[in-house]
């Protein structure tokens, strides 16, 4: 019998972690959202974003944007990430964003590449 609790035990099978809840724009989508495309700020600040990491860069996160008025209205429950697989229509603007040099790449609707 071992009391070293302190010590934890190698998990046979690592987790695979939770994905966020939808959040505010980032900065750097919102700015592009609102300066390059030209959408109405007050409009495109109000949307939310579903983002998760890339596995193979650790500095890329890939992001889907929607509105959250219209998704409440459709009666469509918004958790995470993977919630609009089933909802397409739902994502206004899918892409990814450099968090290590900022860089924004958004394309209209969704986007096999940011999936």
């Amino acid at each position: 019998m071992s009391w070293k609790f302190w010590k934890k035990e190698a998990q046979e099978t690592p987790k695979k972690g939770r994905l966020p809840g939808p959040k505010e724009l980032p900065d750097a989508v919102g700015r592009k959202l609102v300066v390059d495309m030209d959408l109405d700020p007050d409009w495109a600040w109000s949307l939310k974003a579903l983002i998760r990491r890339r596995e193979t860069d650790k500095h890329i996160r890939d992001f889907r944007i929607f509105d959250p008025d219209k998704s409440l209205a459709a009666g469509i429950s918004v958790k995470n990430f993977d919630s609009l697989d089933a909802h397409p229509n739902q994502i206004l603007f899918a892409g990814w964003h450099n968090v290590d040099t900022g860089e924004v790449q958004i394309t209209q609707g969704s986007s096999d590449k940011a999936a």
